[in-house]
């Protein structure tokens, strides 16, 4: 109290006297009680003089007298700073408490026995266990590590941990490991502990779900690999120039090792890509630079391997991040082997286009061709001319017949016209024809045969055969002006499926090879691939046609075969032609009887668009004793033959015509007389698209252009045949 009053102040004086009235009165109550019922002890704030209250703590007791009055004896302590330090403890420790309550981590507390003194909420929640559960470090391991040789270690471990950071002064090196939670669940801990006075801070951090992640990352980085490793397509990572990654296909594509990829400078990064496609791939570096980096690039370019091989590649471009920047993501397909099937395709289909063109040249070719060897012979037939008129004549009509063969032959490489195919030993044609090219070929050069045995024979036209033996010898003499080697060779051989990925038109199958190989000037890359296209040559104006390999062609595909070249210039030539195996006996060449033609007096019906082709036959026709009448077309041929049916004994129809053609003027004429006899005039053969117009009723057939002997046979030999038919 003199603390707050001086001594003489109480002296004589009460408490009411320094004292506020409510804290005397309570004094003088304490007092009371203390002197009935013994020592008691009471905090009061009490202020001082000058208003600032002070804690105090009293203790008051009774003094005992004998025989006199107990007096009251007491002891104030003032217990402010204390009071207000321990508060303000409490207050820390409550915060405290907060802070860890709400962590988002979760943590223990232990002394540095191993007794647990504190969970936070986030422990609980996370591992379900209480104080309860885990009073001391020794239940933890206990119940978290459920084996005892593992919960063994980490106690040991725990404990060097404990004391090395008491040592020190140091936070412990965190661990990771698997808990078992109260419900049996697994989770991964990351441990940190921290020795705080006589405390040990454990922390611990939950990172399952991200370990989890690791996991499937990793996952996803292996499988990515493997895909990628395993990969056909090549896969490459381009940044800022340089090649970051490259799969094996990718090395495989261009023949550089993936170090030797990786390891090109900035600059380098189009070493692979063919010189004429540089420009390309950097104007589609810059597009896609330039629009929207999620946008895929594709497009195709050539690339050039190490060991100088081009190859036709079709890229993916996907910029993705890599390492926290931008990147190109390249999918690359070598599209080489596409490449090739397609320029065959289209060389096919050129090739196509170019017959069709040629059997309608070939169609009108064949009515010119007719009216001049029509009249020629009808001149002669007449008579009257003399000795050089009758040469010119002949000549006229001589050559009227050259011009027919060489529609023939355009025909044949149209594939508008069918051989007439026997079965054939090749290796036996080539002796056959072996001595007429020593006759004919100039003895500067050497003809050479290796030809297999026993070779399974083929259905062809051996003519044909002939034919393609002849022109292909020719051109190796033109490429070996000054002399060389000519061999003819044959095999048998097995193409494969896959050989139809790179040659579509080629079906697989057994095939017997005739090839021919000189070792004469070679033909030039550039027009390798326009040697079979008609009219194109190499020779001088007068020296060529341009026909003789084109009809090759013709005459290869005709008997459904494949041909090939290889050549290199200044090394030589060598043409591969495959015809398939015979499966069964082909048929029989066809002959017809030689036999003077007879006339006769029937009405006959001639149609033909060609109004010179009409004139002619009608007049050769009349002139042998036939009453014709004449058709433009398969409309007025109908008309025609509904009012004069029961007239008309012998129809001659053209099949290629305006408005309606043979065919469809054939069916109507059999539906109007099912007995009605036709012959079929026509350019094309017998076995080709003919074969089907027969096979629907025609009576026969008769090849244009034909001379005087010929139509007057046809005509006699239907109308004769016709007539037995009828009387049988």
């Amino acid at each position: 109290m003199r603390q707050l009053f001086a001594c003489e102040a109480w002296i004589g004086r009460t408490a009411e006297d320094n004292l506020p009235p409510e804290i005397a009165k309570a004094l003088l109550e304490d007092d009371k009680r203390a002197l009935s019922q013994g020592p008691l002890m009471r905090e009061e704030w009490i202020p001082d003089k000058k208003g600032l209250k002070r804690l105090f703590e009293t203790r008051k007791f009774p003094i005992l007298r004998k025989g006199r009055p107990p007096l009251l004896g007491g002891i104030s302590i003032d217990i402010t700073d204390r009071k207000l330090s321990e508060e303000a403890s409490i207050d820390s420790e409550k915060r405290f408490r907060r802070f860890l309550d709400h962590s988002p981590m979760a943590i223990a507390v232990t002394d540095l026995k191993g007794n647990m003194k504190y969970l936070n909420r986030k422990f609980v929640q996370s591992l379900g266990y209480t104080l309860e559960d885990i009073p001391t470090v020794r239940h933890w391991f206990r119940l978290a590590y459920p084996d005892p040789g593992h919960a063994a270690l980490v106690s040991s471990e725990w404990g060097m941990q404990t004391r090395h950071a008491m040592e020190t002064g140091a936070e412990a090196e965190p661990r990771e490991r698997e808990v078992r939670c109260k419900d049996g669940t697994a989770r991964v801990i990351d441990f940190r502990k921290t020795v705080i006075g006589d405390s040990i801070i454990h922390t611990m951090h939950d990172i399952t779900e991200q370990k989890h992640q690791e996991a499937a990352l990793r996952e996803s980085e292996q499988m990515f690999r493997l895909l990628s490793e395993q990969s056909l397509m090549s896969v490459a990572v381009l940044q800022d120039g340089v090649y970051k990654y490259a799969n094996q296909a990718m090395s495989d594509l261009c023949e550089y090792s993936v170090e030797e990829i990786l390891n090109w400078k900035p600059e380098q990064f189009l070493e692979i890509v063919y010189p004429e496609d540089r420009a390309l791939v950097l104007d589609q570096a810059r597009k896609k630079q330039l629009g929207d980096p999620r946008q895929k690039t594709n497009y195709t370019f050539r690339v050039v391997t190490k060991s100088g091989q081009i190859k036709w590649v079709e890229i993916y471009s996907k910029t993705i991040q890599f390492h926290d920047r931008s990147a190109n993501l390249l999918t690359m397909i070598d599209i080489t082997a596409r490449k090739r099937a397609e320029e065959q395709l289209g060389q096919t289909n050129k090739m196509e286009a170019l017959g069709t063109l040629a059997g309608g040249i070939a169609h009108d070719i064949n009515n010119l061709l007719q009216v001049v060897l029509g009249h020629a012979d009808l001149l002669l037939q007449r008579g009257g001319q003399d000795q050089k008129s009758v040469g010119a004549l002949r000549a006229i009509r001589g050559s009227a017949r050259n011009g027919a063969e060489l529609v023939k032959r355009i025909l044949t490489f149209s594939r508008q016209a069918e051989p007439e195919r026997k079965l054939v030993d090749l290796s036996n044609e080539v002796r056959r024809v072996q001595g007429l090219l020593e006759r004919t070929l100039p003895r500067m050069i050497r003809v050479e045969l290796d030809l297999e045995e026993d070779l399974p024979l083929t259905n062809a036209d051996p003519s044909q055969v002939e034919q393609i033996l002849l022109n292909l010898a020719v051109n190796a003499r033109d490429a070996m002006p000054d002399g060389g080697e000519l061999l003819f060779g044959t095999r048998s051989v097995c193409i494969p499926e896959e050989y139809g990925s790179t040659c579509p038109e080629v079906e697989p199958g057994t095939y017997v090879v005739l090839m021919v190989s000189d070792n004469g000037s070679g033909i030039e890359k550039s027009i390798l691939d326009r040697i079979f296209e008609p009219f194109f040559t190499t020779k001088q104006p007068g020296e060529g046609t341009g026909l003789g390999l084109s009809m090759v062609f013709g005459i290869v595909k005709s008997h459904g075969g494949h041909i090939s070249c290889d050549s290199e210039p200044g090394v030589g030539t060598t043409l591969r032609i495959y015809f398939p195996v015979a499966e069964q006996e082909g048929p029989e060449a066809v002959t017809d009887t030689i036999q003077m033609p007879a006339g006769g007096s029937e009405t006959l019906l001639l149609v033909d668009d060609d109004e010179a082709v009409r004139t002619l036959g009608a007049e050769m026709l009349e002139l042998a004793g036939y009453c014709v009448l004449r058709a433009a077309n398969g409309r007025e041929a109908l008309q025609i033959f509904a009012r004069e049916k029961d007239e008309i004994s012998l129809v001659i129809l053209d099949l290629v015509m305006p408005e309606m053609g043979g065919r469809k003027c054939l069916e109507e004429i059999l539906k109007i007389d099912p007995a009605a006899k036709v012959l079929i005039a026509s350019g094309y053969s017998a076995n080709g698209q003919t074969k089907n117009v027969l096979e629907q009723g025609a009576t026969g057939f008769v090849s244009k252009p034909f001379d005087f002997k010929q139509i007057l046979l046809a005509v006699r030999k239907s109308l004769d045949l016709s007539a037995r038919k009828s009387r049988s």
